[in-house]
């Protein structure tokens, strides 16, 4: 129980770890964009996070928060993470 209770907190600070990850991500897409180096970056630090971005839970609490460009990434890195 006790272990059980520990992994939940640990998510959840995951959680906000990410989220605001996102928000500072999508601050410099939304500034930077179209910048093909700037692109490519965030892609990658997406790609660190894969298996979050293909959760239900992403998909319904985070995702819609998204401005498109940003949105537009994640369903690039989702893609690809479906692909392979």
């Amino acid at each position: 129980m006790r272990q059980e209770i520990g992994k939940r907190n640990l998510f959840t600070k995951y959680r906000w770890y990410f989220f605001d990850l996102l928000l500072a991500l999508e601050d410099i897409a939304t500034e930077c964009f179209p910048d093909e180096n700037w692109e490519r970056l965030i892609f990658f630090q997406l790609r660190l996070h894969k298996a979050y971005l293909l959760s239900a839970e992403f998909k319904e609490e985070q995702y819609p928060l998204l401005y498109v460009p940003m949105k537009q990434l994640v369903d690039k890195v989702i893609s690809d993470a479906k692909g392979s």
